[in-house]
């Protein structure tokens, strides 16, 4: 099985003033690590655009950015929880902003895993514990223990 968050990509409480900035700073993160090409911080900002990725779960927006997995070379997620909200638009919409605390940006290699991790993430958010604990979180410890509690390191 396939650990996601081995690399440990995790960002605690960012400040960032625009989506560009969370994208670049997380793809940045991926590109270190010889995670994903050159090009995958573009292709995630253009996908975005046209197919938002903004959830409402109960008070707490999540967004979920991804793309296409002919930009990845290995799969890994990263997470950031950002210090102030964040407008990203709701999943199916280009008009319905929600306001954005928690980010899980997918570099997925193989084209399976999207649909199985787009799943096991909102099985995840569907506990309210859960995501107010991500939003307060700040150890890269206690975050991979939330995430090995529901099956997702």
């Amino acid at each position: 099985m396939t650990t996601y968050f081995d690399k440990k990509i995790v960002r605690f409480q960012i400040e960032a003033s625009s989506k560009d900035d969370i994208f670049q700073l997380l793809s940045s993160d991926f590109e270190n690590r010889g995670l994903v090409s050159e090009e995958y911080k573009f292709k995630v900002a253009q996908r975005e655009m046209i197919f938002p990725t903004g959830l409402v779960i109960g008070d707490c927006g999540v967004a979920i950015p991804h793309t296409d997995a002919e930009w990845v070379k290995t799969s890994q997620i990263a997470f950031a929880s950002l210090k102030k909200p964040m407008t990203f638009y709701q999943m199916g919409t280009l008009d319905n902003p929600v306001e954005v605390t928690l980010v899980f940006m997918l570099a997925l290699k193989e084209a399976h895993e999207q649909p199985e991790m787009l799943q096991a993430l909102v099985t995840m958010f569907q506990k309210e514990s859960v995501l107010k604990h991500l939003q307060s979180i700040t150890d890269v410890d206690e975050f991979i223990s939330i995430m090995n509690e529901n099956n997702l390191y």
